[in-house]
């Protein structure tokens, strides 16, 4: 009877040698995790490298194309600002038409400084400089200005709402139409690259 409690009770007990045996296994677990990783990483690696050749061409062509709409809005920017002293200058006398258009000429300046650092996803971080901000101001303040004219300059001059135009609200629709062209076509290259990879992993796999 004894004997069979002894050995009920150390039959579950490993050995020295499986304990070893144990041990030794895990090391080889975790190189074989280690080696999966890898290998996932160097396959994600081909991947990109064979859905980036085909992108490759069409990544310049987007890449020129955006620029030239970067450097037509800021070129323009900067050849509207002479415009508006344009403006100051034959309506020197009008104090009201002067203050309005030197509005108008600080507007296309902040706006030339801020878009030429604009990239094809990186407006946010430019929204949050002082310049833009700075632009935004004077756009807005313009439109004020435009609102109070437009209500109460028949009484003492009614010539003011055609010599005030907010020139600065019309740009900012071009802006944003620049800056919508550009996105769009960023997003068209991360969605066909997306697309190029999920053929070839299929075909591969």
């Amino acid at each position: 009877m004894h004997t069979r409690i002894y050995e009920y009770k150390h039959s579950p007990c490993l050995s020295s040698e499986e304990n070893m045996g144990l041990r030794s296994r895990k090391p080889e677990a975790k190189a074989e995790a280690a080696k999966h990783k890898d290998d996932m990483e160097l396959q994600f690696q081909r991947l990109n490298a064979r859905a980036d050749e085909p992108l490759l061409k069409l990544q310049v062509q987007t890449v020129k194309f955006n620029y030239m709409w970067k450097d037509m809005i800021v070129k323009l920017s900067w050849v509207l600002v002479p415009y508006s002293f344009l403006y100051i200058y034959r309506y020197k006398d009008d104090y009201e038409v002067v203050g309005f258009h030197c509005l108008s000429a600080l507007f296309f300046a902040l706006t030339a400084l801020w878009f030429k650092d604009v990239e094809e996803n990186g407006f946010e971080k430019i929204a949050m400089g002082k310049v833009f901000r700075a632009s935004v101001v004077t756009m807005v303040s313009q439109l004020l200005i435009y609102v109070n004219i437009w209500l109460y300059a028949d009484a003492y001059n009614p010539d003011l709402k055609f010599r005030c135009v907010p020139m600065s609200a019309f740009y900012c629709i071009i802006i944003g139409l620049a800056l919508g062209i550009m996105r769009r076509n960023s997003q068209k290259i991360a969605k066909h690259r997306e697309k190029i990879i999920k053929e070839i992993s299929s075909k591969e796999n």
